[in-house]
């Protein structure tokens, strides 16, 4: 429980202290386990873990659709529309750079 003469700052710090100690301990304990396999956490209070079906369900992927075959002109359009808009954009910045030089 927190007292109103207490600092939030250092609440915090000891929540987070504790919180930090509490995993160490954890990790501690689970690589001294004789069989060697990782443990999972203890279920929050108040919740239901996944039934053992759920987690061995197997969900098929159906393959990727093929692609479209490329139009060569639309291709070449949209390469040329990019360049035209980055040398836009250079110029742009160029006469940008330009008027602050001007301007100081």
């Amino acid at each position: 429980m927190v007292e109103a003469k207490e600092d939030a700052l250092a609440v915090t710090m000891k929540i987070r202290r504790e919180s930090r100690v509490a995993e160490e301990r954890a990790l501690a304990e689970q690589a001294a386990s004789p069989s060697g396999e990782l443990a999972l956490p203890p279920p929050v209070p108040g919740t239901t873990p996944f039934p053992p079906a759920a987690s061995e369900a197997h969900v098929a992927v159906p393959p990727p659709a093929s692609a479209k075959p490329v139009d060569a002109d639309t291709a070449y359009r949209r390469a040329r529309l990019g360049i035209v808009a980055v040398v836009v954009l250079v110029l742009l910045f160029v006469w940008i750079a330009q008027r602050r030089a001007r301007a100081a």
